[in-house]
């Protein structure tokens, strides 16, 4: 092999590698969690039905399972390539709904089956100091969504229409956030010491966790997944 094939062959695989261990580790994971929480928090307390949100939860775990497939499109150099990315992360989110449209009811709402595909350009900061991701146009993306009836009855267009919110909402933060011209910027330094942020989060965590016994002793679940989600990827 010609040593500048080799050269580059072994900078497109630290890049991957270097990509992932930046992008998907514990403390990004943990972020991602909390921004998911707030999205879907907002976009679930801006239908009209919806009369209450009892609590909102994400688990977006990091491990090998969750890491993406990249494949390399075009290399310059570190700040300057692009790569294809199929994504199916084992990452779930979930929200305890109370809803009114003629008859009142309380569904536990589950975000399953995440899938995300599309063409991203990578940029490393000369100096080490960042690391820049946009898609360069908005993937495709899909989940499944599904309520659990925990009282009353949930009517299937409302069901839809949850699904359809959450699925919008997902695909308008990406295109804010992530498709080109913006990008996901992760600067790079030291972790710094737990902040009353952190102390929040664990907080909101233990107040989930008593809510999700009570309505678990109180409530029968039977799930009724939306049927009228996109197709797969």
């Amino acid at each position: 092999e010609h040593p500048t094939h080799w050269l580059i062959s072994t900078q497109v695989r630290a890049t991957a590698a270097l990509a992932n261990a930046l992008l998907l580790n514990p403390g990004q994971n943990a972020g991602y969690a909390a921004t998911a929480k707030s999205v879907l928090r907002s976009a679930l307390s801006s239908i009209g039905f919806v009369t209450g949100l009892r609590y909102c939860d994400c688990s977006f775990p990091a491990s090998d399972a969750s890491k993406p497939e990249i494949v390399l499109r075009r290399w310059s150099s570190l700040d300057d390539s692009e790569w294809d990315v199929s994504w199916t992360p084992i990452w779930t989110a979930e929200a305890c709904v109370d809803g009114s449209r003629g008859i009142s009811f309380t569904t536990l709402l589950k975000v399953t089956n995440i899938a995300l595909r599309g063409r991203i350009r990578l940029t490393f900061a000369a100096d080490g100091s960042q690391l820049k991701v946009s898609f360069l146009e908005t993937p495709a993306f899909r989940c499944d969504v599904a309520c659990h009836v925990t009282l009353g009855q949930v009517p299937l267009p409302i069901q839809a229409e949850l699904g359809r919110v959450v699925r919008d909402e997902a695909t308008r933060w990406l295109d804010r956030t992530m498709v080109a011209p913006n990008a996901y910027r992760i600067v790079l330094s030291k972790r710094k010491p737990l902040s009353d942020d952190d102390l929040a989060r664990a907080m909101e965590a233990a107040k989930i966790g008593a809510e999700r016994a009570v309505l678990g002793s109180r409530f029968p679940s039977s799930p009724l997944p939306d049927k009228r989600g996109p197709g797969k990827l």
